[in-house]
């Protein structure tokens, strides 16, 4: 997706959530993948691409949001997951 570090032509960029467990981090990032209130939400959300309108993002610029999890048996994943990140919320 990246063209490389540094570039200003980018295709994606990558947004990691961090959070505690119970904090609702998965329900904004589902609430704004689908435009709705979700009503059930999974644990972890799978990796979600936010595709906006051209007119509203003319450059074309994907939004990927990475829903992570603290837990110490997906540390590993974490770790790399935030290497390929641009941005960390």
């Amino acid at each position: 997706m990246l063209e490389g570090s540094g570039s200003t032509n980018r295709s994606g960029v990558r947004v990691e959530v961090l959070g505690d467990r119970g904090t609702k981090k998965s329900s904004p990032i589902l609430a704004t993948a689908t435009e709705s209130v979700p009503k059930k939400v999974p644990p972890i959300h799978p990796p979600t691409c936010l595709c906006f309108p051209s007119d509203f993002y003319p450059d074309h610029v994907y939004v990927t949001i990475i829903d992570t999890s603290l837990r110490l048996e997906h540390r590993g994943k974490l770790n790399d997951e935030l290497k390929r990140a641009d941005a960390v919320v």
